[in-house]
C-alpha cells in the first residue's frame, strides 16, 4: 500500500478510536488461516512503547496482519528495532513508518527520577542519552496543560493536566483555575531541557 493511502487509513482508524467506537476490524479463524497460509502484508510499521495503555491495534482500528508493531518500554531504538523496521520495509513492502509516543510514560518517569535499576537501567540510560543529545523527548509532551476529562468515561475525577479546574462530576464548582505542583515541575523540565534528570 502506498504510504499516503496507509497514512489515511491510520487516520480514519484513529478517528473511530477517539470517538469511542468499537474496533470494526475482522478477527476470526478464516483470517488466521489466510495469514498463516498466504503470509502477512502489513500496511504500516508502528514503533511504540510497551505500555499496556497504548493498545495499538485498537488505536488504529486495525486487524491481524495489518500493522507491524515494534514495542519496548520507553520506546527506545537500538539495532534490533532498526533491523525489525528494515525487515518490514524490505521483505514485507511496508512504506509507512510511524513512531507513536504517549504521555505518562513510566520509563521516562523512571529516567527523570533516577529510579532505574537492574535491567531497567538499559532503558533509562538510553532515554537519558537522548535527553543529553538534545533530542526532543516525546515523554515531555502532554495531552494538555489544563485539566482534560477522561475520554473513556467522561468523569471529571479522572483527568490530567497542570492546571486544576474547580468542577466535580455533578457540575458543581467555581471553574476557577489553580496551578498544581506538576506545573512548576514541568516548567523546570522545559527550562533545563531535561537536565533535572541529572541533578
Amino acid at each position: 500500500m502506498h504510504y499516503l493511502a496507509a497514512l489515511e487509513k491510520l487516520k480514519k482508524g484513529s478517528k473511530l478510536y477517539l470517538e469511542c467506537q468499537s474496533n470494526p476490524s475482522i478477527f476470526h479463524q478464516d483470517l488466521r488461516e489466510e495469514l498463516k497460509n498466504k503470509g502477512q502484508k502489513p500496511y504500516a510499521t508502528i514503533i511504540t512503547c510497551s505500555d499496556s495503555r497504548v493498545p495499538v491495534q485498537h488505536i488504529f482500528s486495525s486487524s491481524m496482519g495489518e500493522l507491524f508493531i515494534i514495542r519496548n518500554a520507553g520506546n527506545v531504538i537500538g539495532d534490533f528495532e532498526i533491523g525489525s523496521v528494515e525487515y518490514a520495509s524490505e521483505h514485507l513492502g511496508v512504506e509507512l513508518i510511524v513512531v507513536l509516543g504517549h504521555t505518562h510514560c513510566g520509563a521516562v518517569h523512571s529516567t527523570l527520577h533516577n529510579e532505574g535499576h537492574s535491567y531497567i537501567n538499559a532503558i533509562t540510560n538510553k532515554v537519558a542519552e537522548a535527553i543529553g543529545d538534545g533530542v526532543e523527548l516525546m515523554g515531555y509532551t502532554t495531552w494538555g496543560c489544563i485539566d482534560l476529562v477522561s475520554a473513556g468515561t467522561g468523569e471529571m475525577k479522572k483527568r490530567y493536566g497542570f492546571i486544576y479546574v474547580d468542577k466535580d462530576d455533578q457540575g458543581n464548582g467555581s471553574l476557577k483555575r489553580y496551578r498544581k505542583k506538576s506545573f512548576y515541575w514541568y516548567k523546570k523540565v522545559i527550562e533545563t531541557n531535561g537536565q533535572t534528570k541529572f541533578e
